[in-house]
């Protein structure tokens, strides 16, 4: 079912004030040891050479972000647009791709070839996925499935780039509450929780924030098996534009600090917890890309850009508070069709004959919406039913 379109097409939905200990918070921060410009990398070397040469795991950055993209073959040219906007520089250094702040890694596996693991700095388009793999920090063990594959990403990732705060984006086609299809095999949900509780274990805490580049992912079921998996949860409950989330603009906002201007508006607090600004951040900034006028990602008809949702959970708290009210209505609907055995085809009446497309689900919004509506119908019913009956009884006993 799908989580966002009933609140709002853009939301952010239960997002906590907790902030978790610093992960790695015995290690110094990098900017505090490293000469200035260090960080950047050399002209003649490789992304492997830089980590060796900055002793990478010796320190914590702020943000480390973890990227499994896997596309399948139709997919590949969305996948090397992808890649070129969050390699394409700013006119000023440090604002996109890595920075002295935060490690931008991608691993990349497609249907053939390498599964190669990217250290992504700022710089001149790239032409093809074999050009995106000319500096790879290293090759993905091979061999695995995607469950396996993303496991030890995420494990690796977590030991070869502390960081505060963690953003994990996993890319690929979606199947809502089915979970994933990508470049060689599926992913289930709850593989894909396994491999998080496994990036738990490596990181010493969950993932701050998990981003699903995909279509008709962020649904109830999704949401509710990644339950504590990660803190913050976003993405989208229906189809998702093909360019994929606004890379760009997102490191921007992150190097930078601003988060969309919430940082300047935030609490003392809440300033402390990138993460928390960041998940607020996401939907907003989908929307912004998908302005017709002025989104890097707009276009198409007002219908289309409608249909586009996205929505960020606080995962810790959507288990506790939404799953028993769903659990309620669920109880209350079966006592209401016991009732009258005829009241179960008035409701089909108020549902498509299939699915939402391609998630095997029922949109949420749809649900409820069709369901006060035929509540109210015979509420309205009900009340001329007795209008009449009590005319009629009125009139007997006035003939009478």
């Amino acid at each position: 079912m799908g989580a966002a379109k009933y609140i709002l097409a853009f939301s952010v939905l239960f997002l906590s004030s907790f902030a978790p200990l610093a992960q790695g918070s015995n290690l110094p921060a990098c900017a505090s040891i490293w000469r200035p410009g260090e960080w950047r990398l050399a002209p003649v070397e490789s992304n492997a050479q830089q980590s060796a040469r900055l002793a990478r795991p010796a320190c914590a950055k702020e943000w480390t972000i973890l990227v499994y993209m896997a596309p399948t073959d139709d997919l590949l040219p969305f996948a090397l647009s992808d890649l070129n906007e969050m390699r394409a520089p700013f006119s000023r250094e440090g604002q996109a791709a890595s920075s002295l702040k935060t490690d931008l890694i991608v691993q990349l596996e497609t249907e053939a070839g390498p599964a190669s693991r990217l250290h992504l700095f700022a710089g001149e388009p790239i032409s093809s996925i074999d050009d995106a793999r000319a500096k790879p920090v290293g090759l993905a063990p091979s061999g695995k499935n995607p469950a396996a594959a993303l496991s030890d990403f995420l494990r690796w990732g977590a030991k070869a780039y502390p960081a505060k705060n963690y953003f994990v984006v996993v890319w690929g086609h979606g199947r809502g509450w089915k979970g994933y299809e990508l470049a060689r095999g599926t992913l289930e949900t709850l593989e894909l929780r396994s491999a998080l509780q496994d990036f738990v274990a490596a990181a010493g805490k969950p993932a701050d924030v998990l981003a699903s580049d995909s279509c008709f992912v962020q649904t109830t079921e999704n949401i509710y098996a990644l339950n504590g998996a990660a803190r913050f949860i976003a993405g989208s409950s229906g189809t998702q534009n093909f360019l994929g989330l606004p890379y760009r603009r997102i490191l921007y906002e992150i190097n930078t600090g601003r988060f969309n201007g919430l940082f300047a508006k935030a609490s003392p607090a809440d300033r402390a917890d990138e993460a928390k600004l960041l998940a607020r951040m996401l939907p907003e900034l989908t929307r912004q890309s998908l302005d017709p006028a002025r989104g890097s990602q707009g276009g198409g008809s007002a219908a289309t850009q409608a249909l586009m949702t996205a929505s960020t959970f606080d995962g810790a708290r959507f288990g506790p508070e939404i799953a028993p009210a769903f659990k309620a209505l669920g109880s209350a609907l079966e006592a209401y069709l016991k009732e009258d055995s005829l009241r179960g085809l008035d409701i089909q009446l108020l549902f498509p004959s299939e699915a939402s497309a391609g998630s095997g689900g029922v949109d949420v919004g749809a649900l409820l919406t069709a369901l006060k509506t035929y509540l109210a119908m015979h509420q309205d019913e009900a009340s001329r039913v007795r209008g009449e009956l009590a005319s009629a009884l009125s009139n007997a006993e006035a003939s009478s």
